[in-house]
């Protein structure tokens, strides 16, 4: 009686119910249905709820051990009876016996559950869908079959997540933290997911995502480099956004962050994958990237997992696209990038595949010839396209019709998005694709073998013992593209070298070789 007494008194805001509709050993009707549900959500102190129909139950072993007598091993395999599995969530905590009350059911039926984040494990039991209860042979019921009025699949996945990528259970506050830091969710996704905790625990967050995106964040395998150019008013800015936002789609307007020359800051740097640097002489560029020999560095087609040391603080970038506008002639800016002493401009070309020459009402694609051709150098751009149309004109001529103008922004990117994707392609390119290991292993046969130098040939005795049939014209050849101080002899060569002086030992008595 005191133990009776003491249920009625518990109060909860969560309850697990179940009920039957008929008895599953007598038969008797034990009049619940839906109704009973519905009657009983419609309580404003619901704040949510999920309940499910289980009809497709059969008696299991577990069931058998578990059961306290209810079922024998007769009953293995048979249907148990229709029955309702009701989880409630509550604004105010009331006792089990309203609940009962509400439901017409008996308080025993009425389970209150313990532990953080008990209301959406009770939901998650209704489908039958986690390893445990498919261990225990027991139906998984459709999605479907679930009625509640909130966002239930979510939330349980939320909670297979937390239980199943971390060491153990954590709380909804704890994941989210974990996510930020370990796996990169963004702060714009927890203050739309989560925006109550966003709020509360902001400056939290924003800690952690700064440390995903300063140490955490994965580099890009590869980074490709634009340059726009083109007066003001041509566009350019224009076309650079439109870019960004078709390489990532999903983004939209989040793809891209964009540093001016005035005002440059990487404050608000959020592991976007595009920056867009807007109006920059190759001076400018130069001095914010750390001066020349950081600058090549910085933008290089291979990323290196690199904190930059800017001249406006310190940042780790992990874009895997650079747009670069200016008003200055592109050859000026490439020449620019390089110190006036550095005899090889190249370099700065390479880190250019793609130029883009704005005009009046076309512009122009150039593709760096290195990767349009194994066998080209990157010294050169090689006309790829030319197309009609102005990115200034139409942002003036449609600003009243975004609809339109997205459209033909979109066909006027598309050809931008090609030269992207060639120019990505020859830097995946695999030379060795459709070869077996063994056959990529007979290009590499010589690597790590040691090689002559000239001094050790010169002195081994090849030309000492027959100094009579090999003067210093006779061994010109070494000193004439043979071999340089640069580059050994290969093997083939050393080989050639040994038949030169044996077939000369053989014309000369006096000549032997070593």
């Amino acid at each position: 009686m005191a133990e009776q007494q003491q249920k009625k008194e518990l109060r909860s805001r969560v309850f697990n119910c179940l009920q039957y509709e008929f008895n599953p050993k007598t038969g008797e009707d034990l009049n619940f249905n839906e109704s009973n549900i519905l009657s009983c959500i419609s309580h404003k102190s619901i704040k949510r709820y999920a309940y499910a129909c289980h009809d497709k139950d059969t008696v299991t072993e577990a069931d058998i051990e578990t059961g306290k007598g209810m079922y024998n091993i007769s009953d293995l395999g048979k249907l148990k009876g229709r029955h309702w599995h009701i989880v409630l969530e509550l604004s105010t905590p009331l006792p089990v016996s309203t609940i009962a009350k509400w439901l017409g059911i008996p308080e025993n039926f009425v389970e209150v559950p313990k532990g953080r984040g008990a209301f959406i494990d009770c939901v998650e039991y209704l489908r039958h869908s986690d390893i445990r209860q498919a261990l225990n042979g027991k139906y998984e019921y459709d999605i479907s079959d679930i009625k509640s009025n909130f966002d239930w699949e979510t939330e349980v996945e939320m909670v297979i997540a937390r239980k199943t990528k971390y060491e153990k259970p954590l709380s909804e506050e704890d994941y989210i933290r974990n996510e930020v830091l370990y796996r990169g969710m963004t702060l714009k996704e927890v203050r739309e997911k989560y925006p109550t905790m966003y709020q509360n625990k902001m400056q939290i967050f924003k800690r952690l995502r700064l440390e995903y995106v300063s140490s955490l964040a994965p580099m890009p395998t590869y980074r490709i480099n634009f340059y726009i150019e083109g007066q003001t008013g041509y566009g350019k800015d224009t076309m650079a956004y439109s870019i960004a936002r078709s390489l990532f789609p999903d983004l939209k307007e989040d793809a891209y962050f964009e540093i001016g020359s005035k005002k440059v800051t990487f404050d608000g740097y959020d592991g976007e994958p595009v920056i867009i640097w807007s109006e920059f002489r190759a001076s400018t560029f130069v001095d914010i990237m750390g001066g020349y020999e950081n600058v090549l560095s910085s933008i290089d087609i291979i990323p290196k997992n690199k904190r930059e040391h800017k001249k406006f603080g310190d940042v780790r970038l992990t874009n895997s696209i650079n747009i670069i506008t200016s008003t200055q002639p592109y050859d000026d800016f490439l020449r620019g990038l390089i110190d006036r002493s550095d005899p090889s401009p190249e370099q700065a070309n390479r880190r250019f595949p793609i130029i883009i020459r704005l005009h009046v009402k076309d512009f122009d694609i150039l593709i760096n010839s290195g990767y349009l051709s194994d066998n080209s150098t990157y010294h050169d751009y090689q006309a790829w396209k030319h197309l009609q149309g102005s990115f200034g004109e139409l942002a003036r001529r449609l600003s009243a019709h975004q609809d339109l103008r997205n459209q033909i922004e979109e066909k006027m990117t598309k050809p931008l998005i090609e030269a992207h994707d060639t120019v990505a392609h020859n830097i995946k390119a695999d030379e060795y694709e459709g070869l077996s290991d063994a056959e990529i292993m007979q290009n590499f046969l010589n690597y790590g073998e040691s090689v002559p130098t000239k001094t050790d040939i010169s002195n081994s005795g090849f030309f000492v013992s027959c100094g009579k049939s090999f003067d210093d014209n006779n061994i010109g050849f070494l000193n004439d593209g043979f071999y340089s101080e640069t580059s050994l002899p290969t093997n083939q060569q050393i080989d050639f070298l040994r038949n030169e002086v044996e077939n000369n030992a053989s014309k000369n008595k006096d000549c032997t070789a070593d």
